[in-house]
């Protein structure tokens, strides 16, 4: 704590207060004129400053009083008067005159070290801690009334004493036409005695409330009310807290779009954003949950129906396909279109030179996610790799249900030869058609 002694000149009353100050550990500064006052109060903010008002021939304590409570910072200050010792026996009372000027309290000039501490303590207990924390409570009501949710306090009566700014912008009423008056005249509630009960038993209540705007409008927020009360006393406040009608409608809306809408209609500046990794961990579940299977997968599934369960018209027309339907039957057939289907050389070259890249954490959930276990329709169990596990995991992709992994064409050598050649300007494009057999 920090005080400041005004005093003229030193004197046995300076000298006492100064030795309690340190004796207290409290860290004081002493000026000697008015300005030398102001300034120093200026620079260190004290909590207490003790003014001689004993000589006002040598000093007028009462404009220094004036003037320190001029300075910025000092609303919160203890102000105290030392007077002298016959002004205190008179029958009349004086502190009135220095109240009216700005002292907080008068000190009645000693010598003694013990009165100087007892002082000191008395003014830090019961003036500087409890302006202290009504500076702590200003904070909290600048924050409560720039906030978002709609706030209204009431005493016991439900009369209002303080409402916010959002209060005032949804019910277009000033601040000055709400204070004063009753809340319930403002407002329509089935459960009013339930709720009056509740809050007086010291119980928090939480429902539902009508409110009627200036335009004759009403307004349905769903909120809470909070009794407050000093221990062992019954409820004195009442804080009723709604949430704002644009954040409540902002919610609803964002509720009804279901996962997959909200995963299409993000932009790539908001998918990037997100990084909680719980948020991210939930889309992944999700993202496995979901029934994809890729077309090429759906392709060899059918082939595969045809050839066990399949008429016979149908797998008249699979032998088409190949050039020895004639001679083979509809089993090899079958399985030659998986063969072709299978084969990487209906791809382009550039995807067959450079895999894909399983570092990205989208790509690697994506192509996880399309990924079928031999053609049945279950998605594969992939777990998540880390850095060098992903770093490690460099073979290409191979189609399940090929002993091999990966089929060629007849001929693939050449195939192979031809494609390296495809970004050329004299390509030939009928090449590619005869070695293919024009699939």
């Amino acid at each position: 704590m920090n005080v400041l002694l005004v005093f003229p000149k030193d004197d046995f009353n300076s000298d006492a207060l100064w030795y309690a100050s340190e004796k207290l550990g409290y860290e004081c500064h002493l000026a000697r004129t008015e300005n030398a006052a102001v300034e120093v109060f200026e620079s260190r903010h004290h909590d207490i400053i003790i003014v001689d008002n004993r000589y006002p021939r040598v000093m007028n304590g009462d404009k220094v009083c004036q003037n320190l409570r001029a300075a910025k910072g000092s609303k919160f200050t203890v102000i105290v008067a030392v007077v002298k010792r016959s002004l205190a026996e008179k029958d009349d009372p004086i502190v009135h005159n220095f109240l009216a000027v700005g002292y907080n309290r008068i000190f009645l000039e000693t010598s003694s070290l013990g009165i100087c501490m007892n002082e000191l303590l008395t003014l830090e207990k019961s003036d500087v801690i409890p302006r202290a924390n009504l500076a702590a409570t200003q904070a909290f009501h600048l924050a409560l009334n720039k906030c978002n949710e709609l706030v209204h306090i009431t005493n016991h009566e439900h009369t209002i004493e303080f409402v916010n700014q959002a209060v005032e912008y949804h019910m277009g009423f000033p601040r000055s036409a709400m204070v004063g008056k009753n809340l319930m005249e403002m407002c329509r509630l089935e459960v009013n005695e339930l709720m009056v009960q509740e809050l007086q038993k010291g119980r928090e209540w939480e429902g539902v409330i009508t409110w009627y705007t200036r335009t004759g409008e009403r307004l349905i927020l769903s909120g809470r009310v909070l009794p407050f009360s000093l221990p062992g006393r019954p409820p004195s406040l009442y804080v009723y807290v709604h949430e704002s009608p644009t954040m409540s409608e902002k919610r609803s809306s964002q509720s009804i779009i279901p996962f997959s809408q909200q995963g299409f209609q993000a932009s790539a500046a908001q998918r990037g954003s997100i990084t909680s990794a719980g948020t991210r961990r939930q889309s992944l579940a999700k993202l496995y949950n979901l029934q994809i299977q890729a077309p090429i997968t759906r392709i060899i599934e059918l082939i595969n129906s045809a050839q066990e369960e399949a008429a016979e018209p149908v797998v008249q027309i699979l032998d088409k396909v190949t050039t020895s339907s004639s001679s083979s039957s509809s089993s090899s057939s079958c399985i030659r279109v998986i063969d072709i289907v299978r084969t990487t050389e209906l791809y382009t070259p550039h995807m067959k030179e450079r895999p894909i890249k399983l570092t990205d954490p989208v790509t690697s959930d994506l192509i996880s996610a399309l990924l079928m276990q031999g053609g049945t329709g279950t998605t594969a169990s992939l777990t998540r790799r880390s850095s060098s596990e992903s770093s490690a995991f460099k073979n290409p992709l191979s189609i399940p249900g090929s002993a091999k992994g990966t089929m060629y064409l007849a001929g693939s050598s050449k195939m192979k030869d031809l494609l390296d050649t495809a970004l050329n300007w004299d390509f030939d494009i009928f090449s590619v058609e005869q070695i293919s057999e024009k699939r």
